[in-house]
């Protein structure tokens, strides 16, 4: 393993195109985005560790289309209670505490 990362570094880059959607739907912002490899450098020296999902490509839009998407589905789930602390998620909580802090002034000091 330490060999093959030491290897990687003279691999030519692994180039990708990066694609943005930003839509407005009903007052709510959604953002939709894909990776595409151009060229896969580096990355095809390394085995997947999951096979990744071929999810569909996005598709080409022009900024104040109007896009339809399709019939909207509503899924009936359950909200689930934080899990409670034990001696690992505690020692993490406490040395990153400033994500629960919500007042930006006491998150300051």
């Amino acid at each position: 393993m330490i060999a093959r990362q030491y290897l990687l570094q003279f691999y030519p880059r692994h180039e990708y195109l990066e694609i943005r959607i930003e839509l407005d739907i009903a007052g709510g912002h959604f953002v939709a985005k894909e990776r595409r490899t151009l060229v896969p450098g580096w990355k095809q020296a390394v085995p997947a560790v999951s096979p990744e999902k071929a999810s569909p490509p996005l598709p080409e839009v022009e900024k104040g289309r109007a896009l339809w998407s399709g019939e909207p589905q509503v899924d009936e789930k359950h909200t689930q209670p934080p899990k409670p602390f034990g001696d690992a998620s505690l020692l993490a909580a406490m040395t990153g505490i400033n994500r629960f802090v919500r007042d930006a002034s006491l998150k300051k000091s």
